[in-house]
């Protein structure tokens, strides 16, 4: 739902984005089509997934920017990103069926200010190109 969001707000700004939910078996396909012109961004909560580890690693071979949206903790994806933006989560004790429950409500706040922070850098440097 997060990454959804993110493309979203991405189409807002502007720019085309794509979403995979665990993205391997798309991202193997898409492969071809991203260049060291696109960036990729990976949100994981722990940063540990082999499967997508490997799928960075192999962009980044072609040149791609990775960016990791990962919770504040040390994983690898965090060590291998291109660029890393971290969240935190909040773990709260649900009285349903008394289970303990993570919500990821910075990391929604992160999505938000990563495409403000984005459309503010393209409007100034438009602005630069423009003078």
């Amino acid at each position: 739902m997060v990454a959804q969001q993110l493309q979203r707000n991405l189409y807002l700004a502007g720019k085309m984005a794509f979403s995979f939910p665990s993205a391997v078996d798309e991202m193997s396909l898409q492969r071809t089509h991203i260049d060291a012109n696109d960036a990729l961004i990976v949100i994981s909560y722990s940063g540990m997934n082999e499967t997508v580890l490997k799928m960075v690693q192999n962009f980044n071979l072609q040149g791609v920017k990775t960016i990791a949206f990962t919770s504040f903790r040390q994983n690898r994806l965090s060590q291998i990103a291109s660029y890393n933006l971290y969240y935190d989560t909040v773990a709260k004790n649900v009285q349903y069926q008394n289970r303990k429950e993570q919500f990821f409500s910075d990391l929604h706040v992160l999505i938000d200010l990563f495409t403000m922070g984005l459309i503010n850098y393209i409007s100034k440097t438009d602005s630069e190109l423009e003078d």
